[in-house]
Order: structure tokens, then C-alpha cells, then sequence
């Protein structure tokens, strides 16, 4: 994009399908694991950063990117076809994480001696919001700004707005504290009634909290950094720039990201519970940076040939998504999944984080082989 949205094209770039599917794959070592884990996978109770924090703002990231490869296609015009697509797209995501959820409730509920349908029909609890449910409404409300802001500054000033402005919700609102007088919680109280929000939230003394870490308000700053990695996929896709003019770019742009994070933090916490201003600047900062690590590794130094692993689960991802939690759910109720750790555990001399870190790696290796059969046969579900 210059002043005007220039560079048009789509396609696949294999360095974000790569990420991706790193990303994907970290995911799946945060979020199932058998028995003890490491702390550095564990989420912070509320203020702090760990590698587990990590995931989910790539993922946000990189979906900005891809939407500009995407809305390309229609010349980020904002006509009939390009406005059904992502209403159609925010649809589509947001029910498929409503039903990988109750796909899961009702198989628990067989195991616990209940009923599949009737379990997964029981919409009484049902939690509204989710990843993928916050991943739709980011794409909803981003791709209808790029489609009617084609000016690259004003998009910066509406990212800008954004953030500075959710800082101001959060000072005000006693955002930055852990206590039911935040306003994230409020707001998503009086929104989505606590009967279908985020009710397993611990907290420092271990005691369970009402809390949405995928609420509504907190969308707010991941819509702007949505608009970043827009803006981010301009860049790959310009055509003015070589190789590695746009791997200099990223770098620069995510080192500059982070620094900004950073100084921001010294007044304003960086964490993920609330997806604070400086987390979002520290974690596209990350995204840019890995991006443009992998561009070069792959696009000028033109070597490929290890990211075939990465590539079948990055460019089916919401196979993997959805493989990752449904399948993991039917093995551990089977009890397929401790056998391994069970064996491991001596192996590991004991060390319960290793034995479970390795069982939840074979798990990969897995998913891998189904999501290799599915490239294998030109197989991919994208939404």
C-alpha cells in the first residue's frame, strides 16, 4: 500500500504458512500436556509474559497479514462480493468454535456415563466467546476497515486511536487490576451474562474467577493489531522491494515495535489477560521479527527444504485447531495419553515436565500424519 492500496495479489507466502504452523505446534505443547509442566508454558495468573503468551497474538498477527493476500483479490473494494466474504468468513468462525467446543463437552460427557447429543445440544452454559470466536470478530471488524480506509496513514491513526484509546477504557475502568471491578469483566457481564463466559480463570490464591480472556472489550487492541499485520502483509507483497529490502523493513519496523512496547511498559503492564497496549507492540514486534527471519531464510536464501512439517499444519490450520482439541480430548478420555507418559516417566528419571513435554511432541507427530494424508490429497478446509 502506498497512499492508495497498490499492490494487490494473493497466494500463499510460505514464510507465514511456516510461522503458522510453528505457531501451531507451540499451541498444541502450551495447551495439552499429561501430568506436571513447565512453568515457561504455563499462562501468568495476570501480569507477566511467558512463552505461552506468545501464541495466540501470532495467530492474530498473521491473520492481518493473510487478509491483505486475501481481500486482494477483490482490490479491497468494498463491494457485494468482498463484504459477504467477510461476513461469511466471521460466520463460518465463529460457529466452528462453537461446535469444536461442544464436540468436545459431548464427548466427555460419554465417558462421564452421559449423552453426546445431550450434552453437546446444552447451549445453558455455553461460553460465547473463545479463540476462534475472538479470531472472527478481529476479521469482522479489520476487514471492514481496510475495505473503506485505503489510506495507509489513516489506517496507522485508526491503529493508534485504537490502542490509545482502550488504555484510556482500562486506566479508567481499573482495567489493570485482578478484581471483579475491572471493567473487561464488567462489560462482559453485562454483555454475555456470566452463564456463558470464561468461568475457570485461577487466580493468585487458587481460588476460580469469573474472567473472558477472549472477551468482547478486550477485542478492542486485537482489531488494531490486526490492522499491523495488514499492514505488515502490504509490505510482503509489494513488488517495489526485493527480498531483502522487505526482511531489512520487518526488521527495523519489529525491532522499533519492541523497543516502543517496552518503554510503554514502564508505566502501562504488558499483559496478556488484558492485551494491553505494550503487549501488542511487543508481540507484533516478535511476529515481524520471526517473519522476517523465516523471509530470509526461505525467500532469499531460497532454503525450503526443512518447512514441509511446518507447512502441512500451517496451511490447515483450522484442521489443526480442531484436530488439536478434539482429538487430544478423545485420547485422554480414552487414556491413550498417559500410557506414554507413564512409560516415559522413568526414562525421564522422574521429571514429570519432560515425560509430559515428550508425550505431548509424539501427540504432534501424530496430527502430523493426518494433516500430511490431507496435503497429500490436496485436502485444506479454509473458512
Amino acid at each position: 500500500m502506498g497512499d492508495k492500496t497498490q499492490n494487490k495479489g494473493s497466494g500463499r507466502v510460505l514464510a507465514v504458512d511456516v510461522l503458522r504452523g510453528l505457531t501451531i505446534c507451540l499451541m498444541i505443547l502450551v495447551d495439552d500436556n499429561v501430568g506436571e509442566e513447565f512453568e515457561f508454558l504455563h499462562h501468568p495468573v495476570w501480569t507477566g509474559l511467558s512463552l505461552a503468551d506468545f501464541v495466540f497474538p501470532c495467530f492474530i498477527t498473521l491473520m492481518g497479514v493473510s487478509m491483505f493476500f486475501s481481500l486482494g483479490k477483490f482490490n479491497f473494494e468494498p463491494n457485494g462480493k468482498s463484504v459477504f466474504r467477510i461476513v461469511r468468513r466471521f460466520v463460518l468462525l465463529f460457529l466452528a468454535g462453537w461446535i469444536i467446543s461442544r464436540i468436545c463437552v459431548g464427548i466427555d460427557s460419554v465417558f462421564d456415563g452421559g449423552g453426546f447429543f445431550a450434552a453437546a445440544l446444552d447451549l445453558s452454559g455455553l461460553r460465547i466467546m473463545g479463540v476462534l470466536q475472538r479470531i472472527a470478530v478481529c476479521y469482522l471488524f479489520a476487514g471492514l476497515i481496510v475495505l473503506f480506509v485505503h489510506n495507509r496513514k489513516a489506517l496507522i491513526g485508526i491503529i493508534v486511536a485504537l490502542l490509545v484509546g482502550y488504555s484510556i477504557i482500562l486506566g479508567f475502568g481499573n482495567g489493570y487490576d485482578l478484581s471483579d471491578s475491572n471493567v473487561l469483566i464488567v462489560f462482559d457481564k453485562a454483555v454475555l451474562t456470566p452463564e456463558h463466559m470464561y468461568n475457570k480463570m485461577t487466580t493468585y490464591d487458587g481460588s476460580r474467577m469469573l474472567f473472558d480472556p477472549e472477551g468482547l472489550l478486550s477485542s478492542i487492541p486485537c482489531i488494531a493489531q490486526t490492522l499491523m499485520g495488514f499492514l505488515i502483509g502490504g509490505l510482503l507483497k509489494d513488488k517495489d522491494k526485493d527480498g531483502k529490502t522487505k526482511v531489512l523493513y520487518m526488521f527495523i519496523i519489529g525491532f522499533a515495535l519492541l523497543v516502543a512496547g517496552y518503554l510503554i511498559s514502564l508505566f502501562i503492564p504488558a499483559f496478556k489477560k488484558a492485551w494491553t497496549m505494550p503487549f501488542v507492540l511487543i508481540m507484533v514486534g516478535v511476529d515481524v521479527g520471526f517473519l522476517a527471519l523465516l523471509t530470509w531464510i526461505i525467500d532469499v536464501k531460497k532454503k525450503n527444504k526443512w518447512c514441509k512439517f511446518f507447512q502441512v499444519y500451517g496451511s490447515n490450520a483450522i484442521v489443526s485447531f480442531a484436530a488439536m482439541d478434539i482429538l487430544w480430548v478423545l485420547l485422554d478420555d480414552l487414556g491413550l495419553t498417559i500410557i506414554p507418559y507413564n512409560l516415559l516417566l522413568p526414562i525421564c528419571f522422574g521429571c514429570e515436565g519432560v515425560a509430559s513435554l515428550i508425550t505431548t511432541i509424539l501427540f504432534i507427530l501424530l496430527l502430523y500424519v493426518l494433516l500430511y494424508f490431507l496435503d497429500k490429497k490436496k485436502i485444506y478446509i479454509r473458512l
